[in-house]
């Protein structure tokens, strides 16, 4: 499935982010060159790709449409390598939406929390080095699990496959999908930890 045709923004959040199924991965790249695409594709389950994640700064991100158009900003505001990271999360309008926190320290982190006017989320691992996070809202009911594997294995390049229940809207699916971003950052971008096992 792709984007809406003329549609604004608003209506490619809702349409995006609905989605009870999506992938996040970072694009396999030329070895020999440098490469200059996204950091990582968003696509449907079939594979159809419907957006991108750029980096515009030192560990700041924005989800983007096909279109160019910005669906959701991610930075990281403090914690960087030795602390507990946290990312500030702004939609297409600046406008604050939630925050995003490791539990646990760079490398170590077993769960993050999604703090946002609607509640509480966690992403949480419950085995050390396993690949499934469950996501569940601050009553402990479960909402879906992301499931990270490698892409290729020889440079680490991981893909997270997200499914969600179909009582997650839109909002709850883009604080997931940014949390799922941020998960990324702390486990293989902070400290130049790319291509390591965590």
């Amino acid at each position: 499935m792709g984007t809406k045709v003329g549609g604004d923004a608003d209506d490619t959040v809702a349409e995006l982010f609905s989605l009870g199924a999506l992938i996040l991965a970072q694009p396999r790249r030329p070895v020999l060159r440098r490469y200059h695409g996204p950091k990582m594709n968003l696509s449907a389950a079939d594979g159809t790709v419907f957006g991108h994640l750029h980096e515009h700064g030192t560990y700041a991100y924005d989800v983007q449409d096909l279109k160019g158009r910005p669906l959701l900003r991610i930075d990281l505001i403090s914690g960087a390598v030795f602390g507990r990271p946290l990312f500030q999360l702004t939609d297409d309008r600046d406008r604050l939406i939630g925050e995003v926190q490791s539990h646990g320290r760079v490398l170590r982190a077993r769960q993050l929390q999604v703090r946002a006017r609607g509640g509480m989320l966690h992403l949480t691992r419950h085995a050390p080095m396993g690949r499934i996070w469950l996501v569940q809202d601050e009553s402990g009911d479960r909402l879906g699990r992301v499931t990270a594997s490698t892409v290729r294995s020889f440079d680490g390049l991981q893909q997270y496959a997200v499914e969600l229940d179909r009582r997650v809207g839109a909002e709850q699916g883009r604080l997931i999908v940014a949390a799922v971003v941020c998960l990324q950052v702390v486990r293989r971008w902070i400290g130049g930890s790319e291509g390591n096992p965590a």
